[in-house]
């Protein structure tokens, strides 16, 4: 495997989102946490609360190791783009670190709740739903998967960026841009009222 991304972030953040989108512009293969959650316990897969639960299970019996075992067992070629949708826990993206070293990039994804929540309600439903966002939130693992961010490469809010903008951003962190020979211009342009970090950006592609 060549590049291992794991994506992290509340209900609705746009974990998905970005998967696909890295499957179609960067032939990324996607690896659904739930569908391995459902495959080890086939009761979890008609309802998130089920899967919340499911989860759990796994979690507390392996540590939070089910996951990377997973992966591993999956034996990706040595040239694999692998995007993992989504982890909750650190002992997940701990195990996960372990397994597969360097490769592992982690970004997480945020929003105000009050868009998550109008998220949450907008989307369609795949398997049965919580009536509400509050509902879905008050898991105790799900709780607490906003504390993933103080542990991430890469933090993205997705409520001031566009899908694309989401896109580039992961998509630079992991190192999908290549660097260009001979001379070329950048132009760094802020799209608020000033701070936004562009002389930060500036010292970063300077070298």
């Amino acid at each position: 495997m060549k590049r291992l991304v794991v994506l992290s972030g509340r209900i609705g953040a746009g974990k998905t989102e970005l998967a696909v989108n890295l499957e179609r512009r960067y032939r990324a293969t996607i690896v659904k946490s739930r569908e391995i959650i459902a495959a080890l316990k086939p009761t979890a897969k008609d309802s998130r609360d089920a899967l919340q639960e499911g989860g759990e299970r796994l979690d507390e019996s392996t540590d939070g190791r089910w996951l990377a075992d997973a992966l591993a067992a999956k034996n990706f070629p040595d040239d694999a783009f692998v995007v993992v949708d989504a982890v909750r826990i650190l002992s997940q993206v701990e195990a996960i670190r372990d397994r597969f070293g360097r490769i592992v990039t982690h970004i997480h994804l945020t929003a105000p709740t009050d868009v998550l929540a109008s998220r949450y309600h907008a989307r369609p439903r795949k398997f049965r739903e919580f009536e509400t966002y509050a509902e879905a939130s008050a898991n105790p693992t799900e709780a607490q998967v906003e504390s993933l961010r103080d542990y991430c490469d890469a933090l993205i809010d997705t409520s001031r960026s566009t899908n694309n903008d989401v896109l580039v951003r992961a998509a630079a962190r992991i190192g999908l841009y290549q660097l260009v020979s001979g001379a070329s211009v950048d132009v760094v342009v802020g799209g608020e009222y000033g701070s936004e970090g562009k002389g930060n950006v500036a010292s970063y592609l300077a070298p």
